[in-house]
């Protein structure tokens, strides 16, 4: 059992339909501990949701609190805090497989943030050469030189996902809690967390978050760009401005997949008084 209690067959005869036995060799271990405070959490989060006695209202005004300490007390039964705080290959091996050349997870996680940036770089350099004139393909050419030395300036804000930062995304642990979607000023699930420092497979899972554009990349800051070279007339475009709605966490939110909105952003576009230097910062 669960507790270490040896059975026999006639404790077997007890057991109902559907029970599941799990055959272990004697190095081996099953995580029985994380799975019952999950079931805990369900369980407690449900009975405040009943309000059905007086214990419940006892309880409301704690709620969030608990549930908080309650998930944080399940991560830190998940992963031994030895195997979360190391950030050497010869600490975690097991973190590192498929990083042949890595040796540092902080490493790992700056280069996983800088690519996501440099994604958006390339990327939007090659939708507005597309469908910007030639006329202004030097104008264009002249923006993306000013990002690239914004960007190389800041080593692509590869610092969003390395715990210990100062303008990390993630607790000193290392912990990511999801920003919420596009219009609301936080998540409202409690479960929306994840920590890739501490294993392999939240580090694969993590990559399913998304770094979202509140004013969106591809609707509203393209266009707008496309818009202000063509309108320009001798201005000089306000590449900082731009460069912060594509690159930082001015515009850009960390956000579970659920909470990764695709549909229209609503009420929130470029500025068009921001869109020249000589219009406004």
């Amino acid at each position: 059992l669960e507790d270490g209690t040896e059975i026999d067959d006639e404790y077997l005869a007890t057991c109902g339909d559907y029970t599941v036995f799990s055959v272990l060799r004697p190095s081996e271990t099953i995580k029985y501990i994380p799975q019952k405070a999950k079931e805990l959490v369900g369980h407690f989060t449900r009975l405040l949701a009943s309000r059905s006695n007086e214990v419940v209202a006892a309880l409301e005004p704690y709620k969030s609190q608990l549930i908080e300490q309650m998930l944080g007390n399940i991560e830190s039964l998940e992963v031994p805090e030895h195997v979360l705080l190391a950030d050497n290959k010869d600490q975690d091996p097991k973190w590192f497989e498929g990083e042949k050349r890595a040796t540092s997870k902080r490493k790992v996680m700056r280069e996983r943030a800088k690519t996501r940036i440099k994604g958006y770089f390339y990327k939007s350099k090659e939708d507005l050469q597309k469908c910007v004139s030639e006329n202004g393909k030097q104008c264009l050419s002249q923006l993306f030189e000013e990002f690239s030395a914004l960007l190389r300036a800041g080593d692509h804000n590869g610092h969003y996902f390395v715990r210990g930062e100062k303008e990390a995304l993630c607790c000193e642990k290392g912990q990511f809690l999801c920003q919420g979607t596009f219009s609301k000023p936080s998540c409202d699930s409690r479960v929306h967390r994840i920590n890739p420092y501490g294993s392999r497979e939240q580090l694969v899972c993590f990559s399913t978050w998304n770094l979202d554009h509140r004013v969106e990349r591809s609707r509203s800051i393209l266009p707008a760009i496309g818009k202000a070279i063509e309108e320009a007339n001798g201005r000089i475009l306000n590449a900082r401005y731009f460069y912060k709605l594509l690159f930082t966490t001015d515009n850009l939110k960390l956000v579970h997949p659920v909470c990764h909105i695709k549909s229209e952003h609503g009420g929130f576009k470029c500025e068009r008084a921001h869109w020249y230097v000589d219009d406004g910062a």
